[in-house]
This record gives structure tokens, sequence and C-alpha cells, in this order.
């Protein structure tokens, strides 16, 4: 489990991590973020790489449902520090590395507008 820090504490995940059940406090439990169920399965059974989950993952994020998602949790990391939090083991291999790019590319755009409907 990564260490929580000081900061919004966010987890993007459709697995709630054992670990967390009772060690730590979550501001904001975001599953629709994380990667999509079957991907994430798919890599925990070893039937796809971790360049695949990547790729697939990034493809995910940049739909126009995840940035409408994402564009108030890139705003909002202005004004917070956002603790994205995980469980991964191996913390090189971890889609929040993916999440934060996305974020930060957001943010490094201003791209905050929300879609109207």
């Amino acid at each position: 489990m990564e260490k929580a820090g000081k900061g919004y504490k966010v987890l993007p995940s459709w697995r709630w991590p054992l670990l967390l059940k009772h060690s730590r406090k979550i501001d904001l439990w975001f599953p629709e973020i994380a990667p999509s169920p079957s991907l994430s399965r798919k890599y925990r059974r070893n039937k796809i790489s971790w360049d695949d989950l990547a790729l697939n993952y990034k493809r995910e994020l940049k739909s126009a449902a995840a940035a409408e998602l994402l564009k108030p949790l890139a705003l909002l990391s202005l004004r917070k520090q956002l603790v994205l939090l995980c469980d991964c083991k191996a913390k090189i291999r971890c889609p929040n590395r993916i999440l934060a790019a996305c974020l930060n590319e957001l943010r490094e755009n201003n791209d905050f507008v929300m879609k109207s409907k």
C-alpha cells in the first residue's frame, strides 16, 4: 500500500483493497476512473502485458465520458494535493501513474471545461 501522506485521498479502483479497511481514511472512492474491470482482470490473470494494459487504459481515459469525470478532479488538484491510493505490488507498473499523467496533462492544458448537455 502506498503511503498516503497529506492530501485529498482518492481510491481509483473497482476493488476495495483489504489493507485500507482499517488503516486509512479515503476522501473519494472513484472506481469509474480506474481501468475497466475487464481490463484489470485480464492483466491480473496475465492475459495481457503491462504495455497492453497501459495502452488500453490510456484509451479509456481519453474517452469523452472519462474526460468529464477527470476534469473536476484535475481542477481540484490545483487547490488540494491529490494522493492516488493503490495496492499495487509493483509501484513502477501501477495504473495510477497513467492516471496521474492524464490529470497532469489536463492541468497543463487548462482543460477544465465540462461539455454541456
